[in-house]
């Protein structure tokens, strides 16, 4: 929570977000004044609830597809992840578009953690598992650890009980074989 009252911070990263976006359906307001307690946001015209989008289809799809380039943009081209978005942070203003305030709780994402992220989706998308699997392994932190219950041990595992801790291609390894043991 050290974040989430440090204003400064937040507007420095909402600047960032707004800055950096480039999509006409989302607006991000300019912090224009911030002290340690205050920040001055830029006015947005035409703040309507939030709820009155949920009744209707064509709104509630366009909102998704906004978020969702909003969300991939912030990850992936400036590696912030806001880690507050609810109905009270997301605004929904006229013609469709929406507003995201409020970027006190964002945490940065390296190029690495980024890139493992990327892979994964991916490989989802692609349904690539042995790639989905090798990429959520290495985002893992700590590293993985994978408990083998007696009596399932693989032949040269007398330890299997224990919890051992893996290297990625060997706990990719051990996943792919519990998906294909499960017929996955």
């Amino acid at each position: 929570l050290q974040y989430h009252f440090d204003m400064p911070r937040e507007a420095r990263l909402g600047n960032a977000v707004g800055g950096a976006i480039d999509d006409p359906t989302v607006r991000v307001p300019r912090a224009y004044v911030s002290t340690d307690r205050l920040i001055v946001l830029q006015h947005i015209e035409g703040l309507t609830e939030l709820d009155a989008w949920m009744g209707d289809d064509d709104c509630r799809f366009l909102l998704a597809e906004a978020l969702t380039r909003l969300i991939f943009r912030m990850i992936f081209r400036i590696g912030i992840v806001h880690c507050d978005l609810h109905p009270g942070n997301i605004l929904a203003l006229p013609d469709s578009k929406v507003g995201v305030i409020d970027f006190g709780l964002c945490v940065h994402l390296g190029k690495q953690t980024r890139e493992h992220l990327a892979g994964l989706l991916i490989g989802l998308v692609e349904e690539d598992f042995s790639r989905a699997v090798m990429h959520y392994v290495e985002l893992a932190d700590p590293p993985l650890v994978f408990t083998l219950m007696p009596g399932t041990a693989r032949a040269g595992g007398p330890m299997s009980h224990l919890g051992l801790r893996l290297t990625s291609e060997a706990a990719v390894r051990a996943v792919q074989g519990r998906l294909a043991a499960a017929g996955i």
